[in-house]
């Protein structure tokens, strides 16, 4: 029998089998074998899953105690974003969507592994679409505390009680992030048209984590020209939050940076 390492490991494992029967497969038509068969086929399969969960749970337990060592963020979204993107290039039976759900609940597993009350601060002012977007990039296992602003999001993790702060893009915080604070992620990553901008920032008192294909956020004054490429993503006053593509010369005051989202619209 095949014992689970954690809590973390269960839920992630459930998160895995259910994720991959639901997503879309198609298969070469061909005479099935009889039901009796399959379902001990995948029953088998499953058992693989499990055992190659419980040997990266080994893995991600060693990973823990050095990065505890050296004091290392256990959040990674450079790291999180470039494999679910290597995940998903190649053509298989399995959506993108699928993918990265059942990666980030894989990875969710892992965060929780290394810090066990990882906490999510979600500044949404009562907008339940930013806690949602929340939930969909960190998944449904890390606790997430809804608080009334972008500021109180902030002071949380700056006082220790929560991790990262995801905030909507309303208001002017983004203009005066605490010393140490740097934007690391936007939400959505996944989604249906990567030309839309993202809804939300996430916040962290670390430093950035590139993927490789990333968007800079740099504050930019209101009559500055835009470099080819860039979009603004908000503006307040007589500053703009600018997006700019990879490649582009350094210009403005930078707040950090998120990975370039990853297109769903790939069928399987």
């Amino acid at each position: 029998m095949i014992q689970l390492r954690s809590p973390s490991t269960v839920l992630t494992a459930l998160a895995v089998m259910g994720a991959l029967a639901a997503g879309p497969v198609r298969a070469e038509e061909a005479a099935p074998r009889p039901l009796e068969v399959l379902r001990g086929e995948i029953d088998r399969v499953d058992q693989d899953l499990l055992r190659l969960l419980n040997e990266r749970a080994g893995i991600v337990a060693e990973v823990g105690r050095g990065k505890t060592s050296a004091n290392a963020a256990v959040f990674r979204p450079g790291r999180q974003a470039a494999l679910i993107r290597k995940l998903s290039a190649p053509a298989g039976l399995q959506s993108p969507a699928t993918l990265a759900r059942v990666w980030t609940a894989i990875i969710a597993g892992s965060i929780l592994q290394q810090k066990r009350d990882f906490t999510v601060a979600v500044g949404d002012a009562g907008d339940l679409g930013i806690a949602l977007l929340a939930q969909d990039y960190f998944g449904a296992q890390p606790a997430l505390v809804r608080l009334a602003s972008a500021d109180d999001a902030i002071s949380a993790v700056a006082a220790g009680r929560a991790d990262v702060a995801v905030i909507g893009l309303q208001g002017t915080w983004w203009q005066r992030l605490p010393a140490g604070f740097h934007v690391v992620a936007a939400a959505p990553f996944l989604t249906a048209d990567p030309s839309v901008p993202p809804q939300a920032l996430i916040v962290a008192r670390q430093p950035t984590d590139p993927s490789g294909d990333d968007r800079a956020l740099v504050l930019l004054p209101a009559n500055a020209p835009l470099p080819t490429g860039g979009r603004v993503l908000t503006e307040a006053g007589s500053t703009r939050l600018a997006a700019l593509p990879p490649g582009t010369a350094p210009v403005g005051v930078s707040i950090g940076l998120y990975a370039s989202p990853l297109d769903a619209r790939r069928a399987p």
